[in-house]
């Protein structure tokens, strides 16, 4: 049965509307209609990008690129950045179970969390749930090369651009969903003037979470300062720094049952929260960045940043796992199909305690650029060098089950289908588990060639990343404990050929050759904890953008990637080292478009298209489809400008997510979906300021579906997407 909100959730909402409204409505003055202008059509998707060498045009990329500003995260009451991220049809949910931090995939690469997530273009820890208060607007950048990121997944990465001192801004906003979840949030702004240099940009937000599984409960509170100052009129500081602490009782996913079944649908199910000694994952995290930049003769421009980005965790939870009749063996090891429940929905609940986790990014950057002629040729150059530096540190473990005294003496299990019992809290004693540091060292240069007298509508992209990686860990779980050090220097180039023959439109063709982290062993695996080597990628692209009437952008693109294999091998019935042999292949076309298709009704709308294979391995996966990946997906985002009502507008969305494997071996499928979201706004004016009020229903059908399949540190998972969901939300500009 879906979930209704009850009449006191609803009466509080209402109350909480109408008392804002009321209040406004007495002196509300007579606005004159409101022209829909070409910044308001553009509005869902901004053309100017901030990732890559400097700002630049969405259509100069040679990249497959999408953005989504405030105006879909307001519209679309956005509360997580899978909210936000997935209105590109080209990003999956890799793991996004509520409670836990989330993370994505890119054309069906899951992105390294180490590397792929950038705030202002510089690399942060992601392994928290990114506050979007602060975030002006989320890039994806599709496609991307090793030129310009250095060591990533092959599949893109996330940029999280943030709100700048460029206006003058009062607001207060109070939000109400779920179950009577409860938001509040501040944002002040002060621009910069010729009398004042020196802006500023404040945002302050509490949440109480009351979801629609009544167990994970929670709450967080999030402040960040944003400060712009020009020394001169050629220099400028950009300065950000937020926090953030997050507490929330996790919802673990639900695992196969025997070796491929699927198992039913609920998603109110919290399947461990009985356990009373359980406590909430309990996140903080601080990201400060800083960028300089220096205006020089003739063009050129200095740029230099700094950024840390350190996230603590205290990771809890009651974990269902494993099966009682199939599990670990001593000195065995790990039996086939072990980290999956049994038939009859019977799971293992393991006491999970990881406190004090740590993981921190670093990165300073140093650029230069600007235009020279030699001869008929003008080069657009590019110099650059970095420096990022990683650590991740778990020195307060255990993973034992519920009730035991160590190493699994007690098996108890739980069931999917009935409450679970109530167990004691293991007696196992904590270790310093696992530690893990590398360093990137980089130089780099791009040089785009242009010629006004010889191929005039044409430019080469030519440019080439140099870099140093040196790799150290420890892993103490093992017997005996084992650590190991690498080291490599890597050159990844990087081609491409654009074309503007015609106006408004670029074709471009382009290759790179990127690196990649290695991945780590799993649990399962004899060489648990393990990293594996750096992997070579590459990936080749062919694209057309396309601006059409009324600023309507178009973006199609075709790609292939490939990267090394990875996989857990097995011998006799059991699961053997973890490896990594052969190629995996995503091959595929994906469409973007946005803009104003009428007067009043803006939209965004992506496709997506992908054929995925492994070969090579030598392994039984050869042949088989990538897991957790779609053939197809789609996603339409529109907002309509109600003629006669000019405050007054309606958005829906609509997402349709194709069929997904579960399993490497192709065995297990999980159906496709469509869901449905709808959406009101309606803003008053008056001699108090501007109210926004928006309400708006998620899943509106109450579709019952798997939002995704992923495979997390060697299982595979099945995370049920919400059911229906009423949100409000009200706002104050004054």
């Amino acid at each position: 049965m879906a979930y209704m909100p009850k009449l006191n959730h609803i009466a509080g909402a209402c109350a909480l509307l109408f008392v804002i409204n009321h209040a406004i409505a007495q002196s509300e003055t007579q606005l004159s209609p409101v022209v829909v202008t070409d910044s308001n059509q553009e509005a869902l998707n901004s053309r100017n990008i901030q990732w890559g060498f400097g700002q630049g045009s969405w259509q100069d990329k040679t990249q497959s690129i999408s953005s989504v500003t405030r105006e879909p995260i307001d519209s679309q009451m956005a509360q997580r950045a899978s909210d936000v991220i997935t209105n590109d049809a080209s990003v999956g949910r890799n793991y996004t179970p509520i409670g836990y931090y989330e993370s994505f995939s890119i054309r069906g690469f899951a992105l390294n969390p180490a590397t792929a997530y950038k705030i202002n273009g510089m690399a942060m820890a992601s392994e928290a749930n990114i506050a979007l208060e602060n975030k002006e607007r989320v890039e994806i950048i599709k496609g991307i090369n090793a030129l310009e990121a250095g060591i990533l997944s092959p599949g893109g990465l996330i940029n999280y651009v943030t709100k700048r001192a460029n206006q003058d801004v009062n607001s207060f906003s109070l939000g109400y969903g779920e179950k009577g979840s409860f938001s509040q949030a501040v944002d002040i702004g002060r621009k910069q003037t010729q009398d004042n240099p020196i802006g500023y940009r404040i945002n302050l937000a509490h949440e109480d979470f009351k979801p629609y599984v009544s167990a994970a409960t929670g709450y967080r509170n999030f402040a960040s300062l944003a400060l712009d100052i020009t020394p001169t009129a050629r220099s400028k500081w950009e300065t950000d720094i937020d926090y953030q602490k997050r507490s929330q009782y996790s919802v673990p996913g639900y695992q196969l049952l025997g070796a491929n079944g699927i198992p039913p649908i609920d998603p109110y199910k919290h399947l461990t929260a009985e356990q009373t000694w359980q406590k909430p994952v309990v996140t903080e995290q601080i990201n400060f960045g800083t960028k300089f930049t220096q205006e020089l003769e003739d063009g050129w421009k200095v740029t230099g940043g700094y950024q840390i980005s350190r996230i603590k965790t205290d990771d809890n939870l009651a974990f269902p796992w494993s099966s009682p009749t199939n599990h670990y063996i001593y000195p065995q090891g790990y039996p086939v199909n072990s980290n999956k429940f049994n038939s009859d929905g019977d799971f293992i609940i393991y006491d999970y305690r990881s406190v004090n986790e740590t993981r921190q990014n670093q990165e300073i950057k140093f650029e230069i650029s600007g235009k020279e002629t030699l001869g008929q040729v003008t080069h657009d150059l590019t110099f650059g060098s970095s420096i990022q530096y990683r650590k991740v540190s778990q020195p307060n473990w255990i993973n034992d089950c519920a009730g035991s005294t160590g190493n699994c003496s007690v098996i108890l299990s739980g069931n999917i289908y009935n409450l679970s019992n109530s167990l004691s809290q293991s007696l196992s004693s904590a270790i310093d588990y696992y530690g893990y540091s590398n360093s990137q060292k980089s130089l780099y240069f791009q040089d785009n060639l242009s010629s006004n007298r010889h191929f005039s509508n044409f430019k080469l992209h030519i440019g080439s990343r140099i870099v140093e990686i040196s790799e150290s860990w420890k892993n103490n779980y093992a017997y005996p404990a084992k650590s190991g050090s690498s080291s490599n220097t890597k050159i990844l180039p990087s081609l491409g050929i654009s074309y503007q023959g015609i106006k408004g439109s670029t074709q471009y063709v382009s290759y790179s050759k990127g690196l990649e982290l290695g991945g780590q062993a799993p649990i399962i695996a004899t060489n648990y904890a393990d990293p594996m080597k750096l992997k070579e990628t590459h990936q080749y692209e062919i694209g057309n953008k396309v601006l059409l009437q009324n600023n309507i952008q178009l973006a199609i693109a075709a790609f292939r990637i490939d990267k090394p294999y990875e996989y857990t091998t097995i011998s006799g019935s059991y699961y053997d080292a973890y490896v990594q042999a052969g190629k995996q292949i995503h091959t595929g076309l994906e469409a973007n478009l946005s803009g104003s298709i009428t007067q009043r009704t803006s939209i965004n709308a992506s496709a997506t298209l992908i054929d995925t294979k492994i070969e090579g391995s030598g392994g039984p996966h050869d042949g088989k489809h990538s897991t957790n990946v779609p053939t197809f997906s789609s996603n339409v985002f529109a907002i309509y400008r109600v003629p006669g009502h000019e405050r007054l507008s309606l958005n829906g969305t609509w997402r349709y997510v194709g069929s997904k494997y579960v399993t490497r071996e192709n065995d297990a499928k999980i159906p496709a979906y469509n869901r449905f979201d709808l959406g009101l706004t309606q803003a008053y004016k008056n001699s108090y300021g501007l109210t926004t009020i928006r309400v708006g229903v998620e899943n509106i059908l109450n579709k019952r579906y798997w939002s995704d399949a992923p495979e997390f540190m060697g299982d595979s998972y099945l995370i049920p997407g919400a059911p229906r969901i009423f949100r409000a939300n009200a706002k104050l500009d004054f």
